[in-house]
């Protein structure tokens, strides 16, 4: 198989087609030996060497089957980032054909465009007036060749859904919104790396996080553009006074790609205009040393407390830190090592369940759910290896764990 471009960039991470289409070269036993013509994507990779190998290995891609003259292949099945609200959910529907992946759902009700390529990065919000969900969708069908993140948000009203549209029209391929409500007005933060590009470099839309409002009267405010070097894993809540918007965000253009912080930005509203009241950085080499990236950061609030959580990735696993505000995220106090560096799973968000924590870690089997902090949390076994992700709502815990080969599937913790 062969992907060819037309121009450059085949080193860099953006959306020229040089950047997103690569060769891909398979030689061994069992593969035929010709060109294919077929879309292959980067979680297809491990995907079509499992199965090569026989292994039983909780992949979410697609095998390429049709590169080989026999290759017994487990249709995928199930659902992947299970986010619950209010007694509903949204999810990511996984599809065994290559050309149509995946759909979002809501309820079991598909929201994503029919045949679309794939739609990921589902969020949902439970508003006084209804539902709202976000997610993305991977455009192919556009004649250039160019692959397009487009953005989608939908509000449900007596059980109708209609287009709220959205501020960009294209966003990155990391792109997640996180949506909270206050005094009736829905409010959208979402990481924007995308990067347009041209035949010789690089313009356009800056690296950044982005905060918007969505009146049904309106539509949508500009957006807020925050200066955030590589901006990932953007969480919003409402206060009493106001919002606060927590990331995972790089330090310096220099060491942009091994430096991670924990960034918390509050925000002052006057009618749907925000201005930044304060913003707190969190990198906390004291305790966890200087050897450390932190990542996915989680918010929960109560009133003006507002708490925040987030992984720590050191040499010597990952661990979780937190630290509290009391007056609506304008001062924080002390960070604590609420979880040493361990066995703390890198790749599930931790959320707040009241002022409790929840996280995710391995045992000795089995992944387990864990309640609390210290050395002794509050623990269950998910009778899983793999969990994909963790979701709290209304005191029930949802997550997403691996089912056999190909095949995802939810379950309730039972504590």
């Amino acid at each position: 198989m062969l992907f060819r471009s037309d121009n450059g960039w085949h080193n860099h991470g953006d959306s020229c087609t040089g950047c997103r289409e690569i060769p891909l070269m398979l030689l061994g036993p069992t593969i035929q030996g010709q060109e294919l013509e077929v879309t292959v994507t980067t979680e297809d990779v491990p995907a079509t060497v499992a199965a090569w190998l026989r292994l039983d290995m909780a992949t979410t891609g697609l095998p390429v089957a049709e590169a080989f003259e026999d290759l017994d292949v487990t249709p995928r099945s199930g659902v992947l980032d299970v986010v619950t609200e209010g007694g509903h959910d949204i999810a990511v529907r996984l599809a065994d054909d290559r050309d149509s992946r995946s759909t979002v759902e809501v309820d079991g009700t598909a929201l994503s465009t029919p045949g679309i390529f794939a739609a990921e990065g589902p969020a949902l919000l439970a508003a006084t007036d209804g539902l709202r969900a976000c997610f993305r969708e991977l455009d192919l069908s556009e004649d250039d060749g160019y692959w397009r993140w487009v953005p989608r948000c939908l509000a449900e009203s007596g059980g109708e859904w209609d287009e709220m549209g959205f501020p960009d029209d294209e966003v990155g391929a990391f792109w997640k919104a996180s949506l909270a409500e206050r005094d009736g007005i829905t409010w959208v933060a979402w990481p924007q790396n995308r990067r347009e590009t041209g035949e010789t470099g690089k313009d356009g839309d800056p690296v950044t996080t982005s905060l918007a409002a969505w009146d049904p009267d309106t539509g949508w405010t500009e957006p807020f553009r925050a200066s955030t070097l590589f901006p990932a894993h953007v969480t919003l809540v409402a206060t009493d006074g106001g919002l606060v918007l927590a990331e995972a965000a790089s330090h310096t253009a220099g060491d942009a790609r091994y430096s991670r912080r924990a960034r918390v930005v509050a925000f002052a509203l006057d009618g749907l205009t925000p201005t930044v009241a304060a913003t707190e950085d969190f990198a906390p080499t004291d305790l966890f040393g200087d050897e450390l990236r932190v990542e996915r950061p989680a918010l929960g609030v109560d009133g003006a407390t507002v708490r925040l959580a987030a992984l720590v990735s050191t040499p010597d696993g990952t661990g979780i830190f937190t630290a509290s505000s009391t007056d609506g995220g304008l001062t924080w106090g002390g960070e604590a090592a609420t979880v040493p560096a361990g066995d703390v799973l890198p790749d599930v968000t931790p959320v707040w369940d009241g002022d409790v924590l929840m996280w995710a870690r391995r045992s000795d089997a089995d992944v387990e759910i864990c309640r609390g902090s210290g050395a002794a949390p509050t623990c269950a076994d998910t009778g899983s290896a793999r969990v994909q992700s963790l979701s709290v709502s209304d005191g029930v815990t949802t997550i997403v764990r691996d089912a056999g080969v190909a095949a995802w599937e939810t379950a309730i913790v039972e504590w």
